[in-house]
């Protein structure tokens, strides 16, 4: 079974409000142009957008 966003978000101890101000804080302004986005304590936000990967992305389809 596949957790909710919300359980996800419970687990880590973090908010909605606060994944919406630390994406603004990296400068994304929409989670719509993010192909993939990780967090972790140690490392914070590995995020890959469409645009950077638009090349490998053509090859693939």
């Amino acid at each position: 079974m596949e957790p909710s966003k919300k359980m996800i978000f419970f687990i880590c101890g973090k908010t909605k409000d606060w994944l919406g101000e630390e994406l603004i804080n990296n400068r994304y302004t929409s989670y719509k142009d993010m192909l993939f986005k990780e967090w972790t304590n140690e490392e914070g936000f590995c995020i890959e957008t469409f645009e950077a990967n638009k090349e490998t992305i053509r090859k693939r389809n």
